[in-house]
């Protein structure tokens, strides 16, 4: 509305709000492709398996969720501490099964696998997720297969793995995608039962 002694021209729309992309961390900045660490935590999970699959030292136990972003978890303690979280979700266009591996309850190695569904992005995905004392990502790695109508998921085992391409905040969707919530409710559940 315009009032006297006012013109046209003086009515501006509000400036145009530009949303910036934040910056991402290219992999040459944060992959931190020491094998001796790598090594180490490689041999940490190798251990934690022997326990779980092999001697059989270890004991599981599934727990069942009703809010929470999947419906149980697998979780092997050793000496009364939580050594591996294992839990899967399904979708009708995904399949994803996370193994978390921890030491004094805190995560140093991920393996992440996914199965897409839907016919136009028909792919399966696997990576591995290094971490620090202090849960910093610090190394990771993966292999993915784009999959034909006669593919099935295990296809994806004969591709290379390679040193994990892209950003530190696009690693960081496939470990926070459900972990955090999953930490929290495990281990409410796990005092739950301690008492």
């Amino acid at each position: 509305m315009l009032f006297l002694g006012q013109s046209c021209q003086e009515e501006k729309a509000p400036p145009a709000v530009v949303e910036e992309k934040p910056v991402e961390t290219p992999p040459e900045v944060w992959l931190r492709k020491d094998t001796v660490f790598i090594q180490h935590i490689d041999s940490l999970v190798g251990l934690a398996k022997e326990h779980m699959y092999g001697d059989r030292t270890a004991q599981t136990t599934t727990y069942y969720f009703e809010n929470a972003p999947v419906d149980s978890a697998m979780v092997s303690f050793l000496d009364g501490k939580p050594i591996n979280v294992s839990y899967r979700y399904f979708d009708p266009a995904r399949e994803i099964w996370n193994d978390i591996f921890l030491r004094d309850e805190k995560m140093y190695f991920m393996r992440h696998r996914e199965f897409n569904k839907r016919p136009e992005a028909h792919s399966a995905r696997e990576a591995f997720f290094y971490f620090d004392d202090q849960e910093v990502l610090q190394y990771a790695k993966e292999r993915y297969k784009v999959l034909g109508p006669q593919n099935i998921p295990a296809d994806l085992l004969w591709e290379p793995i390679n040193d994990y391409p892209r950003s530190l905040e696009n690693a960081m969707t496939y470990v926070n995608h459900f972990w955090p919530e999953m930490r929290e409710v495990i281990m409410q559940k796990i005092a739950e039962t301690e008492h």
